[in-house]
């Protein structure tokens, strides 16, 4: 009965979110979808999964179990939230909501920062800056070792002023990290901070929808957008070594 029950929510119009939700609330019952998976797509900012987890009342801060006075005073509670013109929906205040990428494990930064970076890249990022790129997709796609020792520690000779280049030198920065020391945390708070100025430098309309394109398919298993780019990069054309990258 739950098949068909999927089956007959997944021929429905999946183009309102009230039945994008009722379709998630039941992927949640069947088991195909984790509580944490939509929060983090409600988190990006996905009506569907923020209404999909009405019942489960929980602050996007990450605190479960608040205080009385914590939706008065939290910037990121959904009382304060607003609806864009794309159907997003995200808290009235940017930075708090960037910094709370630290909740998420280093992988779910880690994209939200390359979705910024391929939103924001324009011709003037050369071709060291488009290897360095790529190195860096093919590790967040592979987190291993191999994926790892090929991306350049540091990039060098590019202007650091281009948005989305001082969004990937913060990359770089957390893969660092990778090498040094454990990474959750600090990695995370450098994509908040990679995302803040990339915000300052463009606009936060566009990094917010830069996040949901990055997050919301991937983590509601609708699609990998970081996937279907490598797939689609020019067929014979390869990032030079690591050693002419650096």
């Amino acid at each position: 009965m739950g098949d068909e029950r999927l089956q007959r929510l997944r021929r429905d119009d999946q183009d309102a979110p009230e039945a994008r939700a009722r379709l998630l609330r039941e992927r949640l019952r069947a088991g195909e979808l984790s509580e944490g998976e939509v929060r983090l797509a409600a988190f990006a900012g996905d009506l569907a999964s923020q209404a999909a987890l009405a019942a489960h009342p929980v602050c996007w801060c990450g605190i479960t179990r608040a205080a009385p006075t914590h939706a008065r005073t939290c910037p990121l509670h959904p009382r304060r939230f607003v609806d864009t013109p794309d159907a997003r929906r995200h808290p009235r205040s940017f930075r708090p909501w960037l910094r709370a990428l630290q909740q998420w494990p280093r992988a779910v930064g880690v994209r939200a920062c390359l979705g910024v970076v391929h939103a924001l890249w324009t011709p003037d990022c050369d071709a060291h800056a488009l290897a360095t790129l790529w190195l860096v997709e093919d590790w967040a796609l592979c987190p291993c070792l191999e994926h790892l020792s090929s991306v350049p520690r540091e990039r060098r000779g590019l202007r650091p002023q281009l948005p989305p280049l001082y969004a990937l030198d913060l990359v770089l920065f957390v893969l660092r990290l990778q090498w040094e020391r454990d990474p959750v945390v600090a990695g995370a708070a450098v994509a908040a901070s990679a995302l803040e100025r990339c915000a300052q430098d463009s606009s936060e309309e566009r990094v917010r929808a830069a996040i949901y394109e990055a997050l919301v398919p991937w983590a509601l298993g609708e699609g990998d957008p970081l996937a279907q780019r490598v797939a689609a990069r020019p067929a014979g054309l390869a990032p030079p070594p690591p050693s002419e990258v650096g």
